[in-house]
Protein backbone atom coordinates (compact mmCIF):
# COMPACT_ATOMS: atom_id res chain seq x y z
CA UNK A 1 0.00 0.00 0.00
CA UNK A 2 1.38 3.40 -1.00
CA UNK A 3 2.17 5.61 1.95
CA UNK A 4 0.57 9.03 2.13
CA UNK A 5 3.01 11.89 2.66
CA UNK A 6 1.67 14.92 4.49
CA UNK A 7 3.57 18.21 4.33
CA UNK A 8 2.97 20.70 7.13
CA UNK A 9 3.77 24.34 6.33
CA UNK A 10 5.08 25.97 9.49
CA UNK A 11 4.01 29.59 9.79
CA UNK A 12 2.57 31.93 12.44
CA UNK A 13 -0.08 34.57 11.84
CA UNK A 14 0.73 37.64 13.95
CA UNK A 15 -0.82 41.10 13.79
CA UNK A 16 1.83 43.47 15.17
CA UNK A 17 -0.89 45.93 16.19
CA UNK A 18 -4.67 45.49 16.22
CA UNK A 19 -6.64 45.39 19.49
CA UNK A 20 -3.38 45.84 21.37
CA UNK A 21 -0.41 48.18 21.37
CA UNK A 22 2.80 47.50 19.45
CA UNK A 23 4.70 46.36 22.57
CA UNK A 24 2.39 43.33 22.84
CA UNK A 25 3.03 42.53 19.18
CA UNK A 26 6.78 42.79 19.72
CA UNK A 27 6.59 40.49 22.76
CA UNK A 28 4.58 37.95 20.74
CA UNK A 29 7.12 38.08 17.90
CA UNK A 30 9.99 37.49 20.34
CA UNK A 31 8.23 34.51 21.90
CA UNK A 32 7.11 32.98 18.58
CA UNK A 33 10.44 33.41 16.78
CA UNK A 34 12.37 32.08 19.76
CA UNK A 35 10.21 28.93 19.86
CA UNK A 36 10.47 28.51 16.07
CA UNK A 37 14.27 28.81 16.19
CA UNK A 38 14.43 26.16 18.94
CA UNK A 39 12.31 23.77 16.85
CA UNK A 40 14.39 24.40 13.74
CA UNK A 41 17.56 23.55 15.64
CA UNK A 42 16.06 20.52 17.38
CA UNK A 43 14.32 18.78 14.46
CA UNK A 44 16.09 18.08 11.19
CA UNK A 45 13.03 18.31 8.94
CA UNK A 46 11.47 21.38 10.58
CA UNK A 47 11.47 24.55 8.44
CA UNK A 48 9.84 27.78 9.58
CA UNK A 49 8.40 30.45 7.27
CA UNK A 50 7.61 34.07 8.00
CA UNK A 51 7.45 37.52 6.43
CA UNK A 52 6.98 41.14 7.64
CA UNK A 53 10.11 43.24 8.07
CA UNK A 54 8.80 45.03 11.16
CA UNK A 55 8.84 41.78 13.16
CA UNK A 56 12.42 41.01 12.16
CA UNK A 57 13.48 44.55 13.07
CA UNK A 58 12.01 44.10 16.54
CA UNK A 59 13.94 40.83 16.95
CA UNK A 60 17.11 42.53 15.74
CA UNK A 61 16.68 45.37 18.26
CA UNK A 62 15.48 43.52 21.35
CA UNK A 63 17.19 40.11 21.01
CA UNK A 64 20.30 40.38 18.75
CA UNK A 65 21.43 36.84 19.61
CA UNK A 66 18.11 35.41 18.43
CA UNK A 67 18.38 37.47 15.24
CA UNK A 68 21.82 35.95 14.53
CA UNK A 69 20.37 32.46 15.06
CA UNK A 70 17.62 33.24 12.53
CA UNK A 71 20.20 34.49 10.01
CA UNK A 72 22.17 31.25 10.42
CA UNK A 73 19.02 29.14 10.05
CA UNK A 74 18.03 31.09 6.90
CA UNK A 75 21.49 30.53 5.40
CA UNK A 76 21.14 26.80 6.13
CA UNK A 77 17.71 26.62 4.47
CA UNK A 78 15.94 25.98 7.78
CA UNK A 79 14.18 29.36 7.93
CA UNK A 80 12.43 30.83 4.88
CA UNK A 81 11.80 34.56 4.62
CA UNK A 82 8.49 34.75 2.76
CA UNK A 83 7.53 37.60 0.48
CA UNK A 84 8.85 41.10 0.92
CA UNK A 85 6.28 43.20 2.72
CA UNK A 86 7.53 45.67 5.31
CA UNK A 87 4.17 45.13 7.03
CA UNK A 88 1.19 43.14 5.80
CA UNK A 89 -0.93 46.01 4.45
CA UNK A 90 -4.62 46.52 3.96
CA UNK A 91 -4.74 46.47 0.15
CA UNK A 92 -8.32 47.74 -0.20
CA UNK A 93 -7.69 51.48 -0.06
CA UNK A 94 -3.90 51.74 -0.08
CA UNK A 95 -2.45 53.82 -2.90
CA UNK A 96 -0.31 52.19 -5.56
CA UNK A 97 2.70 54.19 -4.39
CA UNK A 98 2.14 52.95 -0.85
CA UNK A 99 2.09 49.32 -1.99
CA UNK A 100 5.23 49.81 -4.07
CA UNK A 101 7.03 51.39 -1.12
CA UNK A 102 5.95 48.54 1.16
CA UNK A 103 7.54 46.03 -1.20
CA UNK A 104 10.60 48.13 -2.04
CA UNK A 105 11.48 48.90 1.60
CA UNK A 106 10.78 45.33 2.63
CA UNK A 107 12.91 43.74 -0.08
CA UNK A 108 15.80 46.13 0.63
CA UNK A 109 15.81 45.12 4.29
CA UNK A 110 15.61 41.38 3.62
CA UNK A 111 18.34 41.58 0.98
CA UNK A 112 20.60 43.50 3.36
CA UNK A 113 20.06 41.15 6.33
CA UNK A 114 19.53 37.79 4.61
CA UNK A 115 20.89 38.20 1.08
CA UNK A 116 18.94 37.99 -2.21
CA UNK A 117 16.43 35.17 -2.55
CA UNK A 118 17.01 33.32 -5.80
CA UNK A 119 13.54 31.81 -5.68
CA UNK A 120 11.92 35.24 -5.38
CA UNK A 121 13.97 36.47 -8.34
CA UNK A 122 12.92 33.47 -10.44
CA UNK A 123 9.25 33.99 -9.52
CA UNK A 124 9.39 37.70 -10.42
CA UNK A 125 11.09 36.94 -13.74
CA UNK A 126 8.49 34.26 -14.53
CA UNK A 127 5.62 36.70 -13.88
CA UNK A 128 7.28 39.44 -15.92
CA UNK A 129 7.80 37.10 -18.89
CA UNK A 130 4.26 35.71 -18.79
CA UNK A 131 2.32 38.92 -18.01
CA UNK A 132 4.13 41.66 -19.92
CA UNK A 133 1.24 44.13 -19.72
CA UNK A 134 0.63 44.05 -15.97
CA UNK A 135 0.52 47.36 -14.13
CA UNK A 136 -0.98 49.17 -11.14
CA UNK A 137 -4.16 50.76 -12.51
CA UNK A 138 -4.58 53.48 -9.87
CA UNK A 139 -1.68 55.00 -7.98
CA UNK A 140 -3.89 56.95 -5.56
CA UNK A 141 -7.39 56.58 -4.06
CA UNK A 142 -8.35 59.81 -5.87
CA UNK A 143 -7.46 58.29 -9.23
CA UNK A 144 -9.42 55.17 -8.31
CA UNK A 145 -12.62 57.09 -7.51
CA UNK A 146 -12.18 59.31 -10.56
CA UNK A 147 -12.15 56.20 -12.73
CA UNK A 148 -15.22 54.80 -10.93
CA UNK A 149 -17.08 58.06 -11.49
CA UNK A 150 -16.55 57.76 -15.24
CA UNK A 151 -18.07 54.25 -15.24
CA UNK A 152 -20.73 54.77 -12.56
CA UNK A 153 -23.63 53.79 -14.86
CA UNK A 154 -22.27 50.26 -15.13
CA UNK A 155 -21.61 49.78 -11.43
CA UNK A 156 -23.61 47.35 -9.30
CA UNK A 157 -25.98 49.01 -6.82
CA UNK A 158 -25.60 47.54 -3.31
CA UNK A 159 -28.22 48.33 -0.69
CA UNK A 160 -27.32 45.92 2.10
CA UNK A 161 -24.55 45.82 4.72
CA UNK A 162 -21.29 47.09 3.26
CA UNK A 163 -19.43 44.53 5.35
CA UNK A 164 -21.35 41.27 4.74
CA UNK A 165 -18.44 39.06 5.85
CA UNK A 166 -16.89 39.10 9.32
CA UNK A 167 -19.35 41.79 10.37
CA UNK A 168 -17.91 42.23 13.87
CA UNK A 169 -14.26 41.60 13.11
CA UNK A 170 -13.07 45.19 12.71
CA UNK A 171 -15.76 46.97 14.73
CA UNK A 172 -15.81 44.94 17.96
CA UNK A 173 -13.59 47.40 19.86
CA UNK A 174 -14.62 50.66 18.21
CA UNK A 175 -16.09 52.20 21.38
CA UNK A 176 -12.91 51.43 23.30
CA UNK A 177 -10.83 53.03 20.55
CA UNK A 178 -13.10 56.08 20.49
CA UNK A 179 -12.76 56.37 24.24
CA UNK A 180 -8.97 56.30 24.04
CA UNK A 181 -9.00 59.06 21.42
CA UNK A 182 -11.38 61.17 23.52
CA UNK A 183 -9.10 60.83 26.55
CA UNK A 184 -6.03 61.73 24.51
CA UNK A 185 -7.75 64.89 23.28
CA UNK A 186 -9.04 65.90 26.70
CA UNK A 187 -5.74 66.37 28.58
CA UNK A 188 -5.47 69.67 30.51
CA UNK A 189 -2.41 71.52 31.87
CA UNK A 190 -1.40 75.08 32.92
CA UNK A 191 2.32 74.99 32.19
CA UNK A 192 3.34 73.78 35.66
CA UNK A 193 4.99 70.61 36.91
CA UNK A 194 2.42 67.81 36.75
CA UNK A 195 1.98 65.01 39.31
CA UNK A 196 2.01 61.65 37.53
CA UNK A 197 1.10 58.12 38.49
CA UNK A 198 2.95 55.01 37.38
CA UNK A 199 0.73 52.52 35.57
CA UNK A 200 1.14 48.87 34.67
CA UNK A 201 2.95 48.74 31.30
CA UNK A 202 1.11 47.13 28.41
CA UNK A 203 4.41 45.68 27.26
CA UNK A 204 5.58 42.24 28.30
CA UNK A 205 9.09 43.06 27.10
CA UNK A 206 11.38 43.03 30.14
CA UNK A 207 13.04 46.43 29.76
CA UNK A 208 13.55 48.73 32.73
CA UNK A 209 13.59 51.88 30.63
CA UNK A 210 10.06 51.44 29.29
CA UNK A 211 7.58 52.77 31.85
CA UNK A 212 3.97 53.87 31.54
CA UNK A 213 2.67 56.87 33.45
CA UNK A 214 -0.56 58.85 33.55
CA UNK A 215 -0.75 62.62 33.92
CA UNK A 216 -2.86 65.60 32.90
CA UNK A 217 -1.42 67.92 30.26
CA UNK A 218 -2.56 70.51 27.75
CA UNK A 219 -0.96 69.89 24.36
CA UNK A 220 0.08 72.92 22.37
CA UNK A 221 -0.18 72.94 18.54
CA UNK A 222 2.81 71.19 16.96
CA UNK A 223 5.40 69.11 18.81
CA UNK A 224 5.16 68.64 22.60
CA UNK A 225 7.82 67.25 24.91
CA UNK A 226 7.52 66.12 28.53
CA UNK A 227 10.48 65.10 30.71
CA UNK A 228 9.36 62.56 33.31
CA UNK A 229 11.17 61.63 36.51
CA UNK A 230 9.88 58.94 38.84
CA UNK A 231 10.23 59.52 42.59
CA UNK A 232 9.74 56.65 45.03
CA UNK A 233 7.52 57.64 47.97
CA UNK A 234 8.50 56.29 51.42
CA UNK A 235 4.98 54.97 52.02
CA UNK A 236 1.86 54.33 50.00
CA UNK A 237 -0.59 57.26 50.14
CA UNK A 238 -3.44 56.42 52.49
CA UNK A 239 -7.06 57.04 51.57
CA UNK A 240 -9.61 57.31 54.35
CA UNK A 241 -12.09 54.45 54.27
CA UNK A 242 -14.81 53.53 56.72
CA UNK A 243 -17.91 51.34 56.81
CA UNK A 244 -21.25 53.09 57.15
CA UNK A 245 -24.67 51.39 56.97
CA UNK A 246 -23.49 48.46 54.83
CA UNK A 247 -21.18 50.47 52.58
CA UNK A 248 -17.40 50.90 52.57
CA UNK A 249 -16.74 54.60 52.05
CA UNK A 250 -13.53 55.75 50.38
CA UNK A 251 -13.25 59.52 50.45
CA UNK A 252 -10.60 61.80 49.04
CA UNK A 253 -10.35 65.49 48.32
CA UNK A 254 -12.61 65.20 45.28
CA UNK A 255 -13.63 61.53 45.18
CA UNK A 256 -16.36 59.77 47.16
CA UNK A 257 -16.80 56.01 46.68
CA UNK A 258 -19.40 53.78 48.31
CA UNK A 259 -19.04 50.01 47.89
CA UNK A 260 -21.85 47.67 48.96
CA UNK A 261 -20.45 45.15 51.47
CA UNK A 262 -23.10 42.58 50.54
CA UNK A 263 -22.69 42.65 46.76
CA UNK A 264 -19.26 44.22 46.24
CA UNK A 265 -20.82 46.56 43.68
CA UNK A 266 -20.77 50.34 43.51
CA UNK A 267 -23.30 52.20 45.63
CA UNK A 268 -22.12 55.50 44.22
CA UNK A 269 -18.99 57.02 42.72
CA UNK A 270 -18.84 60.82 42.81
CA UNK A 271 -16.19 63.24 41.63
CA UNK A 272 -16.65 66.83 42.78
CA UNK A 273 -20.14 65.80 43.89
CA UNK A 274 -21.13 64.59 40.41
CA UNK A 275 -22.26 60.99 39.86
CA UNK A 276 -19.89 59.23 37.45
CA UNK A 277 -21.34 55.70 37.20
CA UNK A 278 -24.67 54.06 37.90
CA UNK A 279 -25.49 52.26 41.13
CA UNK A 280 -24.48 48.59 40.85
CA UNK A 281 -21.74 49.28 38.30
CA UNK A 282 -18.80 46.94 37.61
CA UNK A 283 -20.71 43.72 38.11
CA UNK A 284 -18.99 40.89 36.26
CA UNK A 285 -21.38 39.46 33.67
CA UNK A 286 -21.43 36.23 31.69
CA UNK A 287 -22.27 37.02 28.06
CA UNK A 288 -23.45 34.70 25.33
CA UNK A 289 -20.57 34.17 22.91
CA UNK A 290 -19.81 32.14 19.81
CA UNK A 291 -16.81 29.88 19.08
CA UNK A 292 -15.79 32.26 16.28
CA UNK A 293 -12.95 34.52 17.58
CA UNK A 294 -13.14 36.78 14.49
CA UNK A 295 -16.77 37.76 14.94
CA UNK A 296 -17.68 36.79 11.38
CA UNK A 297 -21.37 36.34 12.12
CA UNK A 298 -22.14 39.02 14.71
CA UNK A 299 -21.38 42.64 15.49
CA UNK A 300 -22.33 42.62 19.17
CA UNK A 301 -22.34 40.53 22.33
CA UNK A 302 -25.18 41.90 24.46
CA UNK A 303 -27.10 38.83 25.65
CA UNK A 304 -26.52 38.31 29.40
CA UNK A 305 -26.62 34.64 30.43
CA UNK A 306 -25.39 34.98 34.01
CA UNK A 307 -24.10 37.31 36.72
CA UNK A 308 -21.18 36.75 39.07
CA UNK A 309 -21.91 37.05 42.78
CA UNK A 310 -19.78 37.25 45.93
CA UNK A 311 -19.17 33.84 47.52
CA UNK A 312 -20.42 33.15 51.00
CA UNK A 313 -17.71 33.08 53.72
CA UNK A 314 -17.89 29.28 53.80
CA UNK A 315 -17.65 28.86 50.02
CA UNK A 316 -14.91 31.47 49.80
CA UNK A 317 -12.89 29.59 52.42
CA UNK A 318 -13.43 26.33 50.55
CA UNK A 319 -12.24 27.78 47.26
CA UNK A 320 -9.26 29.42 48.98
CA UNK A 321 -8.24 26.17 50.67
CA UNK A 322 -8.88 27.39 54.23
CA UNK A 323 -9.32 24.47 56.62
CA UNK A 324 -12.49 23.90 58.64
CA UNK A 325 -10.46 24.37 61.84
CA UNK A 326 -9.31 27.84 60.85
CA UNK A 327 -12.87 28.73 59.85
CA UNK A 328 -14.11 27.68 63.31
CA UNK A 329 -11.39 29.73 65.05
CA UNK A 330 -12.21 32.81 62.99
CA UNK A 331 -15.95 32.63 63.56
CA UNK A 332 -15.71 31.73 67.27
CA UNK A 333 -16.97 34.48 69.66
Amino acid sequence: MKKTIIHLVCNAHMDPVWLWEWEEGAAEALSTFRTAADLCEEFEGFIFNHNEVVLYKWIEEYDPNLFKRIQQLAAAGKWHVMGGWYLQPDCNMTSGEGLVRQILTGRQYFQEKFGPSRKDIRDINRIAEKEKGWQILHSTPEAHFKDIKQHKKGLVRWEKDLNPEMVGCYTSMIRVKQGYRALENDLTHKGKQIPIQAERPYSNITMDWRKRVAFHAKLEPGMNRFDVRLTRLPTRPQIEKKEEEGFIRICGEKIDWAIDTQTGLIGHFRVDGREIVRTGAFQALLMHDTPDPWGMTTDRFDKITGRFQILSPQKSAEVSGVSDKRQELKTAP
